[in-house]
């Protein structure tokens, strides 16, 4: 899916990321940085659009893992399910194969995804897409649309577009909400504090 040039930008931050992440090695650290953002019960508000899903492979792909410790939230809800995530980070998916040996954690170099077209129910982004370069979103968009029915984005909400240079990286804000919609199926939408939360489908999107 992306050229050299793609899958270089985001191969020379690798080693910033491996200087800020991973990030925890537990959920409750997860609970209580999102409340430090204004959510006001974590676990329950995470949830919510979840019953929307269906569901056919069973598995789900956590598309910038870190260490995997989100994962432990959907192997708490959905304990028939089948765990996956990819991350660029070497060293946070070395300290989640130790911490959680039940999870499938699969380095991918960029933005491709390494499974076949239609492996998974659900990818799960999280605080993910403001990393991704605003030339780059329509062929990730088009890369969870191959290999997934439903998509899940957790994001710091924003309105407009802007970049941000902040602990060594360069965030890439936008009014995500628009931008997703523009080619995927709305499902959900709330928010969460300083984040928004949104479910799509993404089955005939295009």
């Amino acid at each position: 899916m992306g050229s050299n040039d793609t899958s270089g930008y985001y191969r020379k931050l690798i080693p910033q990321w491996e200087r800020v992440y991973p990030s925890t090695a537990a959920l409750q650290d997860a609970w209580d940085f999102y409340s430090e953002c204004g959510w006001q019960d974590p676990p329950k508000q995470l949830a919510a659009p979840l019953q929307q899903l269906q569901w056919n492979t069973g598995r789900i792909l956590d598309y910038g893992c870190d260490t995997g410790v989100m994962l432990q939230f959907f192997a708490q809800h959905f304990p028939q399910a089948t765990l996956y995530g990819v991350d660029i980070n070497r060293s946070a998916l070395r300290q989640g194969r130790g911490l959680f040996p039940e999870l499938n954690l699969v380095e991918s170099d960029g933005l491709d995804i390494p499974f076949r077209d239609g492996y998974f129910d659900l990818i799960f982004l999280c605080a993910v897409l403001k990393h991704v370069r605003f030339e780059d979103r329509a062929n990730l968009f088009a890369e969870f649309r191959r290999v997934a029915r439903f998509l899940y984005v957790v994001e710091a909400h924003s309105e407009s577009k802007r970049t941000e240079e902040k602990h060594g990286f360069t965030f890439y804000y936008s009014d995500f909400r628009e931008e997703l919609g523009a080619t995927l199926t709305e499902l959900h939408f709330s928010r969460a504090g300083t984040d928004f939360l949104a479910l799509y489908d993404l089955s005939g999107a295009g």
